[in-house]
């Protein structure tokens, strides 16, 4: 027994010694050592892509907060301007505190969470009727030099808000009488742009030129500190020199524009400082702060593995292996997950719907594609966020996905944004309404699930003929039939047939040109004169848009508008009709020539335009305009529509000195107690009433209704659309103020249409003589 052992125990020795020790100790340091190196210059990738990362983002947030710094110092600067012409040369503090309430009337659109003037004391006057002292805030005293710009952070009692202020100059006869001040609380700056940077693992600081810290990052552990020096105390290892070669370092940052770099931290690590200046406020710039072993940490944990695995490898090959096997399964799973999981809704996403639709088909059965578009959803998505915008769209997803009963859905996913599509079984393909059920289903959503917006759809499809399995040119037409259901004003047609084929190519090659068109001044703008029955003079004009278009020859509102409202195009066309008005009325002031108010269409897209207002004031205080002279209309069924949006902005318009005009009014269902609602200066009644006039006495009623509350409300009438003489005949009669039509003029060119207004105030002038 014991010479049996022994001789086990020999041969195992034996064998043992046969192993080459030397080569395989050599090819373990080889591995082990490009295991190190591979280590290294991974893990100074990963710092580098990082810092790469941090620029980007930088940049980004830089931008986003220029922009917003910029559009409220111009909004308080214009604030300013207005508030110049009605200060007097030594203002009381009464007179401080009204012009303050007056202030907050222009601020309805919250761009300002309290609007207010600064005294030459440094006593704050809200448009709440309180006066806060702020001689001690730095940065004020520069608006008594005649500068605009931004104060430092303050406590307000009242509210108990860390607040800054927005501030300009008022300047009466060459001297600053007062300043005005739009007060806004840093937290929510703090919530809109002091992100985490770099998934929560970067802090981030905005500074002012002279390295006071402004906002904190929500996160941040060092709120009390308020300079950047002391961030830079907290955060890293003080240098061997001392605090003065920490200050050197915290000035060369203060003073630099765009700058990444790593420093030592107080536990033995390395930090990423990024830097980088405002774009269109130099004054205040944006640090970040991150903890490179944060960044490192999960690089460390898969390298120590890998190196584990190379030490042990020549006896672990089998773990080696199976580890390498899940992780190509995970990889798998996850290139599968991005190649085919819509992020959003957690379903199929398009390019799965390509690949395998038409493997569901079978030759026994017909089926349909169905497409749907949400309407106006990059609204939903403004006005009530991303977040609630993306359930939205997963609802409505699971709604189709879902969907059983006639004509099952077999296979949907998201194409793109707020586009879905969908192959369903057509259980009865002589059946005009496919779609009905499912229809309804969707209709029933907002109220289903609680959302608090109206869902509306443009929705189209498309039979797949019998045999057929390429489904392209099925989801084609299917698609031709939503767009043609989405320009469809009444008789909506979502079932695709050959002849809204020929009218979609028509929209998209005007689609197509729109950019070109604008930029090359093929939209031209006339004006049709408004006429003072009582006088027979022109005492007013509508601009109104026409395309003349080399390619599609003088093209009516009609047949661009529609689809302009669809794209979103509109609100470019109408600020393009607003600066070329602008523009004329500026040269007729400079030429002293006479003039008169005009009018200009506006589009319901701007009810969910928070810049709206702004972007007005831009453009008429840049011409130097007066506001008077100015005059917006706004369709009956807009207003009906957006009625709270709406009451806001009439009140800041109204407020600064523009006219707001109802145009169309009574061709919907409207009451005439709607008028009282209304915080309007003119009630333009619609085409539709005064052509039934002559025939319908009912219709003669309702417009002498309508034009005697409106003059009892202080409104002025405008009756549009007059043509004959029997027509002015019958308003006049009814105590219609002014009248605009083919009666008196057709829409004419502006050297036409001056010509007129220059004559008139010819024969006026000669008639005083």
């Amino acid at each position: 027994m014991t010479k049996t052992v022994k001789a086990h125990t020999d041969n195992a020795l034996t064998e043992l010694k046969r192993i080459p020790v030397l080569p395989l100790a050599a090819v373990m340091a080889a591995i082990l050592g490009i295991s190190a190196l591979t280590a290294y210059v991974y893990l100074d990738a990963v710092v580098a892509d990082s810092k790469e990362t941090l620029m980007d983002q930088l940049d980004r947030s830089a931008k986003l907060s220029s922009s917003y710094l910029r559009n409220r110092l111009r909004f308080v600067r214009i604030l300013a301007q207005e508030a110049s012409t009605e200060l007097s040369d030594t203002p009381t503090e009464r007179e401080l505190l009204d012009l303050s309430r007056k202030l907050q009337l222009i601020n309805t659109a919250g761009i300002f969470a309290d609007v207010g003037f600064i005294d030459s004391r440094y006593d704050y006057y809200t448009c709440k009727g309180e006066k806060i002292p702020l001689e001690e805030l730095p940065g004020i005293e520069r608006a008594f030099k005649g500068e605009t710009g931004i104060s430092l952070p303050f406590h307000d009692a009242a509210s108990n808000e860390r607040r800054i202020i927005f501030f300009s100059p008022v300047v009466v006869d060459g001297s600053v009488r007062a300043v005005i001040a739009g007060s806004q609380p840093t937290n929510i700056l703090e919530e809109q742009f002091t992100q985490d940077f770099m998934k929560g693992m970067g802090r981030c600081y905005f500074i002012d030129f002279q390295g006071n810290i402004i906002l904190y990052s929500r996160s941040s552990p060092y709120r009390d500190k308020k300079a950047l020096f002391d961030i830079l105390a907290a955060y890293t290892e003080v240098p061997e020199t001392g605090y003065e070669e920490l200050r050197r370092q915290a000035l060369d940052f203060r003073d630099s524009n765009d700058r990444i770099t790593s420093v030592a931290n107080k536990k033995g690590g390395s930090l990423i400082l990024g830097y980088k200046s405002f774009p269109d406020y130099p004054d205040w710039k944006i640090l970040c702060i991150i903890d490179q072993d944060s960044i490192l940490r999960g690089s460390f944990t898969l390298l120590g593995k890998i190196y584990l695995f190379s030490a042990f490898l020549l006896t672990g090959v089998l773990i080696l292996l199976a580890i390498i096997f899940l992780q190509r399964s995970k990889s798998r799973s996850r290139l599968y997950q991005v190649a085919f999981i819509d992020e959003v809704t957690d379903g199929w996403n398009y390019t799965y719907f390509k690949k395998n639709a038409s493997s569901l088909i079978d030759a026994d059965d017909r089926y349909f594609i169905f497409r749907l578009d949400i309407a106006h959803f990059k609204y939903i998505n403004r006005s009530l966020g991303n977040d609630t915008g993306n359930l939205v769209l997963k609802a409505v997803y699971d709604c189709i996905r879902s969907h059983e009963g006639s004509n099952p859905c077999l296979l949907a996913s998201r194409v793109i944004n707020d586009e879905f599509i969908a192959l369903c079984r057509d259980d009865d393909p002589a059946n005009p309404d496919p779609a009905k059920q499912l229809i309804a289903e969707l209709n029933r959503l907002p109220k289903a699930r609680g959302f608090s917006c109206n869902l509306q759809y443009y929705i189209g499809a498309s039979r797949v003929p019998p045999g057929e399995t390429d489904l392209e040119r099925t989801t084609d037409f299917a698609y031709v039939a939503q767009k043609n259901y989405e320009k469809a004003a009444v008789k909506k047609q979502y079932l695709f047939d050959t002849a809204m084929f020929r009218a979609s190519h028509m929209e998209d090659i005007i689609e197509s040109h729109m950019e070109e068109a604008l930029l090359a001044g093929e939209f031209r703008v006339f004006l049709q004169p408004k006429v003072d029955i009582a006088t027979g003079r022109t005492v007013n004009a509508e601009a109104l848009i026409r395309w003349d278009s080399p390619r599609f020859g003088f093209m009516s509102p009609d047949e661009f508008v529609p689809l302009f409202e669809r794209n979103g195009f509109i609100q470019r066309l109408d600020f393009y009709v607003l600066d070329t008005v602008c523009s004329w009325m500026k040269e007729r002031i400079k030429q002293r020539l006479p003039y008169v108010p005009i009018s200009v269409n506006q589009s319901r897209l701007h009810c969910y335009n928070n810049e709206y207002i702004t972007q007005v004031l831009d453009i008429t205080t840049r011409h130097s305009v007066p506001f008077r002279d100015i005059e917006f209309e706004i369709t009956e069924s807009v207003v009906l529509e957006n009625i709270e949006t709406l009451a806001r902005y009439f009140a800041a318009l109204r407020s600064l000195g523009f006219k707001i005009s109802i145009d169309d009014f009574g061709s919907g269902n409207t009451a005439l107690s709607f008028l009282k609602s209304l915080d309007v200066d003119i009630v333009k009644i619609d085409k539709s009433l005064i052509d039934d006039a002559e025939s319908s006495h009912k219709r003669r009623t309702m417009m002498k209704h309508i034009i005697a509350m409106s003059h009892e409300l202080g409104m002025e009438v405008v009756c549009e659309g007059v043509e004959t003489r029997s027509q002015l005949d019958i308003v006049r009669s009814m105590g219609c103020d002014i009248v605009q039509g083919y009666y008196y003029s057709k829409a004419l060119s502006k050297d036409d249409f001056f010509t007129i207004i220059n004559d008139e105030f010819a024969e006026s002038q000669a008639s005083i003589c």
